[in-house]
């Protein structure tokens, strides 16, 4: 199948595959602004395409020695299209000792993923309410 990864020469394409999954008005909007200050916030993007189609994309950055991966989506029809993004985009950051796929929000299959990858340490999450 002709394809393969292309790492952050196509941020509109991969924005615009990613903020097609959100039904969520809210979060489209945000993610839209995040791309479009992109620079500013020194993010990377990447995607996988398939026939000439973005059936996976990410936005990420690195901070020292971390990568944040801080938004993954992929056509769920294509099996293994999470893993590669995960493995393709990581390797666009050689220098990355490690990886932070940030919060999974509670949700249980995006905890047993994250829990695939062996992690280091898990961090306790935190609500502040101002009063």
């Amino acid at each position: 199948v002709p394809g393969g990864f292309s790492g952050g020469d196509e941020p509109d394409g991969s924005g615009k595959f990613i903020t097609a999954f959100f039904r969520n008005a809210q979060i489209k909007e945000g993610v839209t602004d995040l791309l479009e200050n992109r620079e500013f916030f020194e993010l990377h993007t990447g995607a996988i395409k398939v026939d000439g189609q973005i059936i996976s994309a990410t936005i990420g950055t690195q901070i020292d020695d971390t990568l944040y991966i801080n938004v993954e989506k992929a056509d769920k029809d294509y099996i293994g299209a999470y893993p590669m993004i995960a493995s393709e985009f990581a390797k666009a950051f050689p220098d990355a000792l490690y990886i932070n796929r940030e919060d999974d929000l509670g949700e249980e299959g995006l905890r047993l993923s994250k829990l695939s990858y062996k992690p280091l340490c898990l961090l306790e999450k935190y609500i502040v309410i101002n009063k």
